[in-house]
């Protein structure tokens, strides 16, 4: 999947989900942007067309998982007996998400799916057999009601939320210049674990205060469901790194996977003041995470500011999926109360709040430009292979260079495409390319 059309023009999803074009989103699904193929597997579940059953049921084969999961997620809306047996294969799926989305579109599926998950419970496949169990019992046994909202968390919570615990300093050595910790995000992408893994850990005596290798070894302990180790490596980095945030933001992530929204809260919040404290805004994880916090709690000003945040950081809009949304709900729904709501209305009076415009006449600083050259001010450009990996997902890290100056430096994809109004392809290939 994902490799049929080339065509250098994005298809504009959002239109053919308002003209409920089933044909042209089915299409879609076959664009070679993971981007496109995403947004189209999204617009086909709201839409909810038996047609889209089987181009997604393909869909739930492509090499992005978190393409796999909206197809999964779809599939589950559109409800047709006709997509069970490839759901129960993705309930093998390596990654998490994808099983779970998996899961939950074989419960929606209802009774036609009891027989085949019930021959499932007889495969080979652990992962399988665990999962159609779980479904089997959604299936045949009405959930239970949420349970109400405890009545407190801490007296304390509020404050140590906002307390800032730790010292964030500028990381000066990219990790794109250093090959190995590039192949442990290859690999890393590519699931392969266990080698990343063993890669991560021969690179801390070398690099024993660099966030990326402490964020990879929690990343792969999560994708594992080993959550203390993950913790315990997340842990050890924010006594030793520089830059601290994304290690932050990476213990919020496996606090929601374990259940734990205080927590996670905590952590995502920590993130957001590392990043406010040195001036600069780059992972939009945490913001987004609470922005749906704020949003699930009634505090739609606070969200609607996180959410601009997000959109600031990351262009294109980035969402939560609605299988993640529905998840998270249901945490605030069970484990929120008056101190969490309290704690996001002062992190916006505090360090969200936009300030108050200038007064008229007075002289706005222009924003600093990332696509020129911190020298002589000249447009720089991409080089070959100028698209690279960071974290799981897309490609997400640009290389630029400047000729006249002999300068090359990284900077992050988004906020090139930001400044340029337009989405940068996956990778270059050829020649260098002037944008």
């Amino acid at each position: 999947m994902g490799m049929g059309i080339s065509d250098s023009s994005k298809p504009n999803v959002e239109k053919m989900e308002n003209e409920k074009n089933i044909d042209g989103l089915t299409r879609a699904l076959d664009d070679e942007r993971a981007s496109v193929r995403r947004e189209a597997a999204i617009a086909l579940g709201r839409i909810g067309d038996a047609r889209a059953v089987e181009p997604l049921i393909q869909t739930l084969k492509d090499q992005y998982d978190y393409v796999r999961r909206e197809a999964a997620y779809a599939l589950g809306i559109i409800g047709d007996a006709r997509a069970v047996e490839p759901l129960i294969q993705a309930l093998g799926d390596e990654d998490s998400y994808v099983r779970g989305d998996a899961a939950e579109a074989l419960a929606k599926v209802g009774k036609p799916a009891i027989e085949p998950l019930t021959k499932a419970l007889k495969g080979g496949d652990s992962r399988v057999r665990d999962a159609a169990k779980g479904v089997l019992g959604k299936i045949m046994v009405p959930p239970p009601p949420p349970p109400p909202p405890s009545p407190t968390i801490d007296a304390s919570f509020v404050n140590r939320c906002l307390t800032l615990q730790y010292q964030e300093d500028r990381e000066d050595r990219n990790w794109g210049d250093i090959p190995e910790m590039r192949n442990v995000a290859s690999l890393g992408n590519a699931g392969r674990i266990d080698e990343a893994t063993r890669l991560a850990e021969s690179l801390l005596p070398r690099y024993p205060d660099h966030y990326f290798v402490y964020y990879w070894l929690g990343y792969l302990g999560m994708r594992q469901e080993a959550y203390d180790n993950a913790r315990a490596a997340l842990g050890d980095g924010l006594k030793k790194c520089r830059s601290k945030h994304s290690l932050c933001q990476e213990l919020g992530e496996i606090e929601l996977k374990a259940r734990n929204l205080p927590e996670a809260v905590y952590w995502w919040t920590q993130s957001i003041l590392l990043q406010n404290s040195v001036g600069t805004r780059e992972d939009y994880n945490p913001f987004l995470y609470l922005a749906y916090v704020a949003q699930f709690l009634g505090l739609s000003h606070v969200a609607s500011e996180l959410f601009q945040i997000v959109d600031s950081i990351r262009f294109g809009q980035v969402r939560l999926s609605g299988t993640a949304a529905s998840d998270l709900r249901q945490l605030v729904t069970s484990q929120s109360n008056e101190s969490m709501r309290e704690m996001l209305t002062e992190l916006y009076n505090r360090h969200l709040a936009p300030p108050p415009p200038a007064p008229l006449g007075q002289p706005t600083v222009p924003p600093k430009m990332k696509t020129r050259c911190v020298k002589c001010g000249q447009k720089m450009t991409i080089t070959s292979r100028g698209v690279i990996f960071l974290g799981p997902g897309e490609p997400n890290v640009v290389k630029l260079r400047c000729e006249q100056c002999d300068i090359t430096r990284f900077e992050r994809k988004p906020d090139i495409e930001n400044e340029l109004k337009r989405t940068l392809p996956r990778e270059f290939t050829l020649t260098p390319q002037e944008y």
